[in-house]
Parts: C-alpha cells; sequence; structure tokens
C-alpha cells in the first residue's frame, strides 16, 4: 500500500545583538583620551589611530590607566575592553557615547571612576545613558550593553569568524579570547540566511580562559549548492546561549540528494539536498520489484519520510524527480 510522505521544517532563529569581530587596538601610555583621536596603538605600530577609522567589531583594549576629558563619540559598534582604570573628568566632563550594539567591558581589575560625581560624566550606548556620575563606581567584571549594568563576565569573546570553500566542502574557522563558564559551540547552516539548522557541534577549549587565543575549526561535508550562511551557536554551563555570525561561503558543486541513514530500520527515512527545490519536484519510492510504495512533494531541503507501519526488509529505490535534475538512490531496510 503507498504510504504518506511528511516532512520537517527548519526552525527560524533571530540574531543575537553582541556580535563583534575585528581588530583589536592596545593602549600604549596612561595619559589622555579625548577629542578625535585614540592615542593607543595597534599591536605596537606606535601609531595613533583616527576613531573616524575604527570598523564594526573593532576591539579597543584600555590596559593602561587614562583619562577621559570631552567627548568620545564612536559610530560603529566596538567592544571597549578595560582592565586598568578610566576616570571620567570633572572639567570637561568626559563623556563616551557608543552604538546600540558596542560593549563597554571591565575586566577583573580594570575600575570605572568619576571625578565629578554629577550627570555630566556619561556612558551612552545606543542612545541609553547607561553610566553616569552619580551611579557608583564600577569594578570589574562586569560590562555594559545597550540595557545597562551587568556585573558578571561575558562568556565567550569572538576574535574572528569566517568560512572559506574547499573543493566540495566548506571549512569554518573562529577563535576566542575568553570564554567564562562555557560548555561547547553549535554550528548552524542556512541556504536562505533567515532559516538555520544544526549541522554539528564542537566542545570548548575549557571552562575559565582570559586573554588567550582558543583556535576551532569545523568541516561541513554536506554544504549546499551555492551560498551557505553559517553562524554558531555558543552554549554555557547554565544552558544560556549567544550567536555570533554571520558568515557566508559559495560552493560550486553538482546538486544532490543524500539519504541516511543507509541501512535503514525501515520507520523512517531522511533525506537532504544541496539545493532549494522546484516547486513541483517529487520523491517516489519503490520496491526490489519494482512497486510504488509512496510518492511525494518535496518543497524544503531537509526532509524525513515516516511510515505507519515498518518497511519490509529488503533494497528500496528513492527516486528524486526535480526539473532539470533526476537522481535514484538505493536504501536499504534492515530490521
Amino acid at each position: 500500500m503507498k504510504q504518506s510522505i511528511l516532512y520537517v521544517l527548519l526552525g527560524l532563529w533571530s540574531l543575537a545583538a553582541h556580535d563583534v569581530l575585528g581588530a583589536t587596538y592596545y593602549t600604549r601610555s596612561s595619559g589622555s583620551w579625548k577629542g578625535n583621536i585614540w592615542g593607543p596603538t595597534t599591536s605596537g605600530t606606535g601609531l595613533p589611530l583616527v576613531l573616524a577609522d575604527l570598523q564594526d567589531g573593532d576591539t579597543l583594549h584600555i590596559d593602561d590607566n587614562i583619562t577621559l576629558s570631552g567627548e568620545v563619540r564612536i559610530e560603529v559598534n566596538v567592544f571597549i575592553k578595560v582592565s586598568a582604570t578610566i576616570t571620567f573628568a570633572k572639567s570637561q566632563p568626559g563623556k563616551l557615547y557608543l552604538t546600540g550594539q558596542s560593549i563597554f567591558q571591565l575586566m577583573p581589575g580594570g575600575q570605572l571612576l568619576s571625578e565629578g560625581n554629577g550627570n555630566a560624566q556619561v556612558i551612552e550606548i545606543g542612545n541609553n545613558e547607561v553610566y553616569t556620575g552619580h551611579d557608583p563606581d564600577r569594578t570589574g567584571p562586569g560590562f555594559f550593553d545597550d540595557g545597562g549594568w551587568n556585573p558578571g563576565v561575558l562568556p565567550v569573546k569572538m576574535l574572528y569568524l569566517k568560512a572559506d570553500a574547499a573543493g566540495d566542502n566548506i571549512v569554518l574557522s573562529w577563535a576566542t579570547s575568553t570564554e567564562e563558564n562555557f560548555r561547547h559551540f553549535i554550528i548552524e547552516r542556512s541556504n536562505n540566511g533567515a532559516n538555520f539548522e544544526s549541522v554539528g557541534m564542537v566542545a570548548g577549549k575549557g571552562f575559565d580562559i582570559y586573554d588567550i587565543e582558543s583556535k576551532y575549526n569545523f568541516v561541513d561535508v554536506t554544504p549546499y549548492q551555492g551560498f551557505n550562511y553559517y553562524r554558531l551557536k555558543a552554549v554555557d554551563l547554565d544552558d544560556t546561549f549567544e550567536y555570533f555570525g554571520v558568515v557566508v561561503a559559495k560552493i560550486d558543486a553538482p546538486k544532490k540528494l543524500s539519504v541516511y541513514p543507509n541501512p535503514t530500520s525501515g520507520a523512517s527515512i531522511d533525506f537532504d539536498l544541496n539545493f532549494s527545490p522546484g516547486e513541483h519536484d517529487r520523491v517516489v519510492l519503490t520496491d526490489q520489484m519494482g512497486v510504488e510504495v509512496f510518492e511525494g512533494m518535496v518543497n524544503v531541503v531537509q526532509n524525513r519520510v515516516v511510515f505507519p507501519d515498518k518497511l519490509n526488509p529488503g533494497v528500496y529505490l528513492l527516486r528524486y524527480l526535480g526539473a532539470g535534475f533526476e537522481q535514484t538512490t538505493r536504501v536499504l531496510v534492515r530490521n
């Protein structure tokens, strides 16, 4: 008897706000930070950085005591990491304005002090005043985001995330500098940048890692034809999580259908496509005598066929019929 076919649909997830990747700039010596110049240097080059030259995701690492006087406005999303003391000046009151996805983090040993103890000393993130001179002085660990002060540690600080095509595979590589109470990464993939599925997991290097570069990689051996979008889901020990990404890589590969597991118990068959199916694409399953067991339309890339009654042991043929593409795959059923 011909059986019915059921499909598992992919879910939709939103992107997290704290997704900062980029170059890192360090302070060179104690002094004043004001106006349009960031006095420190990048990687010891000895050249001052003009704030207007910052890119989304850059990190400003303050490792020497400085005084912030006057107004400093950064118009891109940055990660400010403080392991020394920043003093907000009373005269020409210190004001720091950051965009909504920026993070201002006090590491252990980092401090935020106000000379004036008034409203004139301000940190604003995304048009929200998250600190004024009336607030208590702050000591790390903790961080400000557009929601205010959090007296904790960001569980993961990402240095970079990239995806590169390697033949028919895509290699993801990334690195962290901080992992606090952290468990593992889940790698998620999409063929449209919106609907993501889990394609693998990579364990963290350790529960508590600070200021150490930890490198990771993952090989996707079944990417989609064309563009592949990836993001990382970083899961902590308490099961809270945040997302990093999205990055994209393109594969120029022929269309194909993959069946798994194969052999199967006969209760269900899963098959994935590395392309988006056409409007009239369908599959047909026949037994070894050529008798049709079921047929159904295909409209998603990840599919599951569930049988009300298990298939009898034997060899079956799963035939995909689409516009410009046909494939027949042998499926072995073992009870």
